[in-house]
Formats: structure tokens, sequence, C-alpha cells
């Protein structure tokens, strides 16, 4: 069994009880590493969608249905309005976004959204 030890400062991480600095780290050091500890190392980018990418998915239709949600509810003409403000890139997890998307499936439906978010190439819960 290996012992896999980890520093709690942020930067400095002891592996396999060899002290490396991330920056530093040769990729091999890893070798011996457990999946939880590489993980953590290298913790996956969150997904992201731009606001200018999610709108290029809508079809015609999908407008119309947008216009016509927005026109008769005020928290999805705002939540629209803030996505379309929106100039950084959005991250999938974040609860404005999932608000945002979760309004998306009333008004265009799951397997709509579905599609939507495969052509994006992201995964929303």
């Amino acid at each position: 069994m290996t012992m896999v030890f980890v520093s709690r400062d942020p930067v400095t991480k002891a592996i396999n009880g060899v002290l490396a600095n991330r920056a530093d780290c040769a990729p091999e050091a890893l070798d011996d590493a457990t999946p939880e500890v590489v993980a953590f190392l290298n913790p996956p980018k969150p997904q992201e969608v731009l606001s200018q990418d999610l709108m290029a998915q809508f079809t015609a239709a999908d407008a119309a249905a947008i216009q016509s949600a927005i026109a008769g509810n005020v928290q999805f003409w705002l939540l629209w309005s803030a996505m379309v403000a929106q100039k950084d890139p959005m991250f999938v997890t974040n609860a404005r976004f999932l608000a945002g998307w979760a309004a998306l499936i009333q008004v265009l439906g799951q397997p709509r959204m579905d599609a939507i978010a495969a052509a994006l190439g992201v995964t929303v819960h």
C-alpha cells in the first residue's frame, strides 16, 4: 500500500512522502497517486457557456416561444435580460444559470434543452 500525504498548503503537496511544488511537479510524480489525489491536484475546469453560444442554438420557433414567455412573465424577462447582458462565460453550476435553464425547460421543453446542451457540449443538472 502506498501512503499519500497531502499538505494543507494550497501550493505545496506531499505526494508519496516527497514534497513537490505543483508548478514544478513532474507528471511521473503522480504515477502512484490515487485517483482522488490526482483529481484534487488537477480539479476539472467547471463547464461554462457563453450567452451568445446559447442564443445561437435557438431556432425561430424557440425565439417565438421565448418571446411569448417573457412577455407574460416578469421573472422570465428578468432572467432573459440577465442572460442577454451577460458578457462573461456562465458556469453551468451557477444558481442563476440553473434558474434560467429551468425557465427555458418550461418554455422549450426538456428534449429541446437536452439537444441544446449536447450541441454546447455541456451537462446541466
